[in-house]
């Protein structure tokens, strides 16, 4: 360790899965990765009572989603290009709330405590395919990145691709079209 926080360690594979913080980390590696982070918001309402809706609701005309959790409700949704250095911009969050006011007549004022404001990270690139496979420059390093919204639908196959690769084995499908020489 030193005063910067890294380690130093050898390992014999690398996997970079690093989301929408990939593309400084692969420009040290001499890539190019056209990546922008979409911000979406997300709103917690906590709750005591029995939520107000049984099931994910979705409104197409606010272009946000409605979710009963354990705690009450979560709205999320709106895409914001900012990147992902600046602040966050918590009144996108609180508008969620607002757009969940206009659709649920009993949506309460008050809470159980405070709400939960949330900003994520959605690693998008511009033709909307994933980076997926072997680094082409470097034989001992695999890239699993830019699922923008679809990161955890598409984590478990990209795993096993990955995995695949890793161990020399045909891969599911040809991942071939998901390579970052695409952007090279």
């Amino acid at each position: 360790n030193d005063e910067h926080g890294t380690h130093e360690a050898f390992y014999d594979q690398v996997v970079v899965a690093t989301g929408a913080w990939s593309k400084h980390l692969l420009s040290e590696l001499n890539y190019t990765l056209p990546i922008e982070a979409e911000r979406g918001y997300s709103y917690d309402l906590h709750q005591n009572s029995a939520p107000l809706l049984s099931r994910p609701v979705a409104s197409v005309e606010r272009k946000f989603i409605m979710t009963p959790m354990a705690h009450g409700l979560r709205f999320s949704g709106t895409v914001e290009f900012a990147g992902i250095n600046k602040p966050a911009n918590m009144a996108r969050a609180n508008a969620l709330y607002q757009n969940a006011q206009y659709l649920l007549d009993d949506l309460p004022t008050t809470t159980n405590g405070e709400p939960q404001r949330w900003l994520g990270f959605r690693p998008s690139l511009p033709d909307s395919l994933p980076v997926i496979g072997k680094a082409p420059k470097h034989k001992h390093i695999y890239l699993a990145l830019g699922h923008q919204h679809l990161g955890l639908t598409l984590g478990a196959i990209t795993g096993k691709l990955i995995g695949q690769l890793m161990t020399d084995k045909k891969t599911d499908i040809d991942v071939r079209p998901y390579c970052i020489s695409r952007f090279n």
